[in-house]
């Protein structure tokens, strides 16, 4: 599924004292459309600044 999604980067904190960090929350369909289903475990990458890259990984891979 090569789809494209936008979404908004929330801000979560500490709005008084100025200590906040940006929030991103992802749900919907589409993430089991592509092989993130519920209750599995994912790793997420940045290989450069601005990029993200989710993958799931099975139960032999979070032992190790």
């Amino acid at each position: 599924m090569s789809e494209k999604r936008v979404l908004k980067v929330c801000e979560t904190g500490d709005f008084y004292r100025h200590h906040t960090k940006p929030q991103l929350r992802l749900e919907g369909n589409w993430l089991a459309a592509c092989g993130i289903a519920p209750n599995i475990h994912v790793t997420i990458e940045s290989p450069k600044p601005g990029v993200l890259i989710i993958s799931a990984i099975t139960e032999e891979r979070i032992c190790k």
